[in-house]
């Protein structure tokens, strides 16, 4: 058996190589992935947490199973808000072939995938990206989409001043145009791509800031409770794009717009194989908007990537007897 840790994972799948493969991979995926399973947890005195499970599989070849925890009050403890991992199963033999970190599987996917729907959605002369967030996945949003487009300007806004500060010195370090926003406002206004990345229950993202033909990438709100966005940038959009339907039942971005009547399903263009197999571009004043709660089937395919990588050579995985 191989196990894969965070470092291996990172190593394996860089952003370019893996967003060309999820791009070209998900077209023509035939896996199954049911909706996933979601539980809230006590963790006692008011203290919950969530466990997200999520399958996929494709019949007599493989068997993916990630799992997921969030707990948002680890933040305050100085933990990561966000656990996970994911075993890779041989589906013929039922046999364990592989775990992987899921933590870093999840960041990695997920901004490959915003990043692969912003090279169909987003204005090809775009300067400027925000990224609304601080965590891990927020910083790997925008590493992924500096690698996969470039930008001339990144801000990044946080709810802690200082920790948007230091996630913008971090990627000026890594060689890009990043500093820390002053005004939520102004930097939604200005910007050309918006990602989101939060953990908001009220919307932070405001429909009427939006400039025409900006892109807009809502990634945070996985749970009905959780909402980044309002009504009104749904109403105001040209085109609406899934990565997967799945979301329509999970995330409060969707459903508080519908509720709302800013939104109606008949309005969503598809998910995201449906973008990536189709010719269609958005016109160039649009207002466009990816809602990415993440789906099981990419977890698999960049899972059985890795696993393929390490096999080919790419990178000397450890043994289960030696890995710490």
């Amino acid at each position: 058996m191989i196990v894969l840790n965070h470092d291996d994972v990172a190593a394996l799948l860089p952003w370019t190589v893996l967003t060309d493969h999820l791009a070209c991979s998900l077209g023509g995926d035939t896996s199954v992935s049911p909706p996933r399973l979601q539980f809230e947890l006590s963790g006692g005195a008011n203290d919950v947490g969530t466990l997200l499970v999520m399958p996929a599989w494709r019949n007599d070849a493989v068997i993916g199973l990630k799992t997921v925890t969030f707990w948002e009050s680890n933040r305050a403890r100085g933990q990561a808000s966000h656990g996970a991992s994911y075993i890779i199963i041989n589906a013929r033999s039922g046999i364990v072939e592989a775990i992987l970190d899921g933590g870093m599987l999840t960041e990695r996917r997920t901004a490959a995938l915003s990043a692969a729907a912003a090279s169909r959605l987003m204005r090809k002369d775009a300067t400027r990206m925000l990224i609304v967030g601080t965590g891990p996945v927020a910083r790997a949003l925008a590493q992924a989409h500096a690698a996969c487009h470039g930008f001339e300007s990144i801000e990044i806004f946080g709810r802690q001043e200082k920790v948007a500060s230091e996630m913008a010195l971090e990627l000026r370090d890594a060689g890009l145009p990043a500093t820390q926003c002053g005004s939520l406002e102004q930097a939604v206004r200005c910007a050309d791509l918006i990602v989101t990345a939060t953990s908001a229950t009220t919307p932070v993202v405001h429909g009427r800031w939006l400039k025409t033909g900006a892109h807009l990438s809502l990634v945070g709100s996985f749970k009905p409770t959780m909402r980044e966005v309002d009504g009104e940038a749904f109403r105001r959009a040209g085109q609406i794009w899934l990565d997967d339907h799945a979301a329509l039942a999970e995330s409060g971005d969707l459903l508080d717009a519908i509720a709302e009547g800013c939104l109606d399903e008949s309005r969503i263009d598809g998910d995201l194989r449906s973008l990536l197999r189709s010719s269609v571009r958005p016109e160039r004043e649009d207002i466009t908007i990816f809602k990415c709660a993440g789906f099981a089937a990419a977890d698999l395919i960049a899972a059985e990537f890795a696993l393929a990588r390490t096999k080919s050579g790419t990178l000397d995985a450890l043994p289960m007897a030696l890995a710490s």
